[in-house]
């Protein structure tokens, strides 16, 4: 059975200055943990 799992990144203003809380960050971590479980990314949400 595959499992799907969707990606949602954000950040909030108080923190945009932090670069370990990147968008692009959050969707590296995100992503290595979705392929680590075996699981597949089928969408990427941002809020920005």
């Amino acid at each position: 059975m595959e499992v799907r799992a969707g990606i949602y990144a954000r950040v909030s203003t108080r923190h945009s200055n932090n670069k370990d809380l990147t968008i692009e960050n959050q969707i590296l971590i995100a992503r290595g943990y979705i392929k680590d479980n075996g699981m597949t990314c089928t969408k990427i949400y941002i809020e920005m």
